[in-house]
């Protein structure tokens, strides 16, 4: 992100936002339902290859939606380790390893607020973390004492701290750091292959799983055999605040802020000529030449932006939100095609066949992108604290599936009740032998009811219905 004044902080956020796709043979409208509402500046959403959908506060906390609403209590709560004194501060990435949770091990990044960690690791204040925590007895909860520290970054400005952390399809921990803040990059550390600021790092998390450092360095990094940080994987980046994988083809895709001239998107095949790729900050912003070093000749492996737009046409944007390319299935007329933003004036794009058509704004502070484990898409609003889901118009019917449980036995067959609650309409189901059940074919943005029926009383959820739920779990033991 981009330190931004109260321009930004626009007067028109909506509660369902629509706007045109312009798809290959005929345009294809599109909506962002709002899904979760109630968040302390979101700045990320993932998911752990489930149906539980994983959001990351910037203050410190990450939270579950699950069932039709937020769990109660956070999956994560590192809000007395981290520091939130300037804007770009915070808990700013969440991974699961890829063979979670048969391997339960959570990744998170941020920075310090100079509190002691579990592990006895006493951190500078403002300084970056890349940290370790297995998952708890409860799947719903990390345990927080055994927090294990991988790196420690100092950062000299409180700015540009990048922040995405993600598993590559390598296997391998990929970790985005800006270029220590303030303007310009006035270390040059972007291009300084001994510092791990203006960098995509990589690490192989599989390695000294049990000792210090609790990471080793994949064979194929650039400098593991000559001059040069281990750990950095691709160089010349100002503040890659948002990347991702092409889930169908492994492809790196990194949305890199600028520094007040041009915004740039960076793509890149994960294959053995990828290892030191230089993107070129500070000596290009986008495909300009900044002045600050020479340009002729560009730098070994430079790779130019795939697409880069003007800061100031139109005014204010300023500061790129990198995406997904979108893989799921409730938007056809997008798929393959890069999903991005800026944050400032809030516009969603789509960049496809080398085409970047800008999209009606958002009308939100659209922090980050997220996929589900089924590749649809949301958005995180920064300033509203929503979740917003893309989705068609007109809007899709959605399922509302779960399981009836019983504690002593398992799943068995079970009636269950679906009521829409405007209108009294009873729909009833049974559950097959593992206790599931599900309703198709419900309209969004209405209220609904489960419930079942058992000796003693009822047992009844009740929800307004904003996404594809799964897991609305009922039990044959709960109560009324």
């Amino acid at each position: 992100m981009k330190e931004v004044d109260g321009r930004t902080f626009r007067a028109a956020l909506l509660a369902t936002i629509v706007f045109w796709a312009a798809a290959t043979n005929s345009p294809s409208q599109v909506q962002l339902q709002p899904v979760v509402a109630g968040l302390t500046r979101p700045v990320l959403v993932t998911h752990a290859l489930d149906d539980r959908i994983f959001i990351v506060e910037q203050p410190g906390t990450v939270r579950i939606f699950y069932g039709g609403g937020l769990l109660a209590t956070p999956f994560l709560n590192i809000a007395g380790l981290v520091s939130t004194a300037a804007n770009e501060q915070g808990l700013l990435g969440l991974a699961f390893h890829p063979d979670y949770p048969d391997t339960p091990f959570i990744f998170v990044h941020f920075t310090s607020n100079g509190n002691v960690l579990p592990d006895g690791t006493d951190p500078a204040s403002g300084e970056n973390l890349i940290v370790r925590y297995n998952l708890s007895a409860d799947p719903n909860v990390v345990d927080l004492a055994s927090g294990k520290v991988l790196l420690r970054i100092p950062q000299p400005f409180s700015n540009h701290n990048g922040g995405m952390i993600a598993f590559g399809p390598d296997g391998y921990l990929y970790i985005a750091k800006g270029d220590g803040g303030s303007g310009n990059d006035p270390f040059s550390a972007a291009q300084n292959p001994e510092n791990l600021l203006g960098k995509i790092l990589r690490l192989d998390v599989d390695q000294n799983v049990n000792v210090s450092p609790y990471y080793g360095i994949p064979p194929s990094n650039p400098y593991s055999t000559s001059v040069g940080r281990d750990e950095a994987f691709l160089l010349g980046l100002r503040n890659p605040w948002r990347f991702s994988f092409d889930r169908a083809t492994g492809e790196l895709w990194i949305g890199d802020v600028g520094q007040g001239s041009r915004e740039e998107i960076n793509r890149l095949s994960i294959d053995g000529s990828a290892p030191g790729k230089n993107f070129g900050w500070r000596i290009f912003e986008g495909t300009s030449c900044t002045g600050l070093d020479p340009c002729v000749p560009p730098p070994a492996d430079y790779v130019p932006p795939i697409l880069d737009y003007s800061s100031a046409d139109p005014s204010p944007r300023c500061s790129i939100t990198g995406g997904y390319v979108y893989r799921g299935t409730l938007n056809p007329g997008l798929i393959g095609d890069y999903i991005f933003a800026d944050y400032c004036t809030s516009e969603i794009f789509r960049l496809s066949q080398g085409i970047n058509p800008p999209l009606l704004p958002a009308g939100q502070l659209i922090s980050s992108f997220g996929e589900n484990s089924r590749g649809e898409l949301y958005i995180a609003a920064h300033g509203t604290g929503q979740i917003l889901k893309l989705i068609p118009v007109p809007a899709p019917t959605a399922s509302i599936n779960g399981r009836v449980i019983n504690s002593k036995r398992g799943g068995r067959q079970t009636t269950v009740v679906r009521r829409d609650i405007a209108t009294g309409q009873i729909l009833s189901t049974t559950t097959n032998g593992l206790g599931f059940y599900r309703f198709p074919n419900n309209e969004l943005n209405r209220e609904y009811s489960v419930s079942i029926f058992q000796k003693g009383g009822t047992f009844e959820k009740r929800f307004i219905l904003t996404d594809d739920f799964y897991g609305i779990d009922l039990s044959l033991n709960s109560k009324k």
